[in-house]
């Protein structure tokens, strides 16, 4: 299984609205691991490893997280630090 990367940020743009109710977003993590054809040692039952030559697999995982009403920039969801930028509102501030 690939694990998140280590040094994994999101940038995430909420509105004030959604920083208020709290609201589910999508996010794409970077991640990275052993092969998991030939555990990362580049051979399998057949031969030469065709899907990582050996070593770690990079790739790229879809996750919904929940931002709670509320939240701060800097929120741990998982292990990923996303970070949140909220929009100027037209009458209110934070």
């Amino acid at each position: 299984m690939l694990g998140v990367m280590s040094d994994e940020q999101v940038d995430l743009v909420l509105t004030l609205e959604e920083v208020m109710t709290g609201c589910t977003r999508e996010i794409t993590l970077r991640t990275e691991g052993p092969c998991y054809s030939c555990s990362g040692n580049g051979y399998t039952y057949d031969g030469e490893c065709g899907l990582c030559s050996g070593g770690i697999r990079y790739g790229t995982e879809t996750r919904r997280v929940e931002i709670p009403a509320g939240a701060e920039s800097g929120l741990l969801v998982g292990e990923a630090q996303v970070y949140l930028s909220i929009l100027p509102h037209r009458l209110f501030t934070r």
